[in-house]
């Protein structure tokens, strides 16, 4: 892989730049720029080096135009963090007309092309620029256009905070481990937790991963979300390093009660652990040395149910340890508590950051290292 530091001479020359900019907003205010703080010593090195920066994003998942789904609401965002103007550029076709020296296209995604893996509507693009920076860590699991075949049309080199996110996720050299998993679907999940029980010491499981950890106990869940298909993998998955939750908070006949998980019943629902698995997640987290984390313990965004999310980002901010920590939902946490300072590293990635972990493979990379 050609690093970012290596490309010199390109005065005057045009860039594209693939970031991730899929930034939660609020109608048209930007309510997290971390992804977008992210990308800034790529392209103020590009700015700096006097080339012509153009950034490719997408947003959410538009089918065709989608006006609500515009990324012209991060200008701002991005204006305000560079303290320079950015030109907002709707059709692509024309960015060869225009003078500027930082332009954002619009959602990408608003070409169907796009996420066909089209190699057509990729030469397209590298037909506009000298030079491709790949930067979307948090897109590196995908084979769409402007992140896998771009990259066969142009002089390809890694952006700053990719390098950074592929040094920062090797975890070969990591010891007293504890993995923190949470979320709603395990079988996003479990082939990471098959590569991560020889490596860890504890592996925390919440949320309604560990519904399907208790079902294979035969532990009542009443009405909880699981994946029935996936009970039998937790089975054979089962062992002393999995932490299961003791107590949980469950919506019960439109109550919020906290019960020990043995006297679910069958009209409960669990949407937290309890005060007694807070307790004994931390002094686990407490003791690590090394911790990953991704996913929430329970369904944070409700009131009530919000704790033992909040009790772990907490943990794991004051332990003693290396820490990771990615995936959308850990993201808004750790916003929500504003509690970015305390980690480590902050991947922007969530499907990329797991995938990475699970196989240390993602499509782009085999790409980029014969380039």
């Amino acid at each position: 892989m050609k690093k970012l530091k290596t490309l010199k001479n390109i005065k005057d020359k045009t860039v594209l730049v693939r970031v991730d900019f899929n930034v939660p907003l609020k109608g048209r205010k930007v309510l997290d720029d971390f992804k977008i703080e992210a990308a800034l010593p790529t392209i103020n090195y590009l700015l700096k080096q006097k080339a012509k920066v153009v950034l490719i994003s997408h947003f959410g998942r538009p089918e065709g135009i989608d006006r609500s789904l515009s990324l012209k609401p991060v200008v701002n965002s991005l204006e305000k963090l560079l303290k320079r103007k950015v030109e907002f550029i709707t059709d692509y076709l024309k960015v060869e007309d225009s003078g500027a020296k930082l332009i954002l296209l619009e959602n990408i995604r608003f070409n169907k092309e796009e996420q066909k893996g089209s190699k057509k509507f990729a030469k397209e693009l590298a037909d506009l620029g000298d030079y491709f920076v790949f930067e979307s860590f948090a897109s590196s699991h995908r084979n769409d256009s402007s992140v896998y075949y771009l990259p066969d049309y142009l002089p390809t080199y890694i952006g700053y905070r990719f390098e950074h996110e592929l040094q920062n996720l090797d975890l070969r050299k990591s010891k007293g481990g504890v993995a923190v998993m949470g979320g709603a679907k395990i079988s996003t999940k479990v082939q990471l937790i098959k590569k991560l029980l020889p490596q860890v010491d504890y592996l925390i499981v919440g949320g309604a991963l560990a519904n399907n950890f208790l079902k294979a106990l035969d532990l009542p869940i009443g009405k909880s979300l699981y994946e029935p298909e996936m009970v039998d993998m937790c089975q054979k998955l089962l062992n002393k390093k999995i932490l299961l939750p003791i107590d949980v908070v469950v919506e019960s006949r439109n109550k919020r009660i906290i019960k020990p998980v043995a006297e679910v019943k069958n009209y409960d629902k669990i949407l937290d652990i309890g005060p007694i698995t807070i307790e004994y997640y931390s002094d686990i987290i407490k003791g690590a040395k090394t911790i990953i984390w991704n996913g929430p313990m329970g369904v944070f965004e409700r009131v009530g149910y919000e704790k033992g999310s909040y009790a772990v980002a907490m943990a794991i901010a004051s332990a003693k340890a290396k820490t990771i920590v990615g995936g959308g939902e850990t993201l808004a946490i750790i916003k929500h508590l504003n509690l970015h300072k305390y980690y480590n590293f902050i991947s922007t990635g969530g499907g990329a950051m797991l995938q990475y972990l699970e196989s240390k493979q993602l499509p782009i990379l085999k790409k980029l290292n014969n380039k």
